[in-house]
């Protein structure tokens, strides 16, 4: 059942960081 709720927590980060501009600078960092 955790794994379920990891998962969807998950893309809930993503879906965030898409949607906000100001974390691109900190994803290409971390991909950096």
């Amino acid at each position: 059942m955790w794994q379920l709720w990891a998962s969807l927590c998950c893309l809930l980060v993503l879906a965030n960081a898409r949607s906000r501009p100001s974390f691109h600078p900190l994803s290409d960092e971390l991909v950096n």
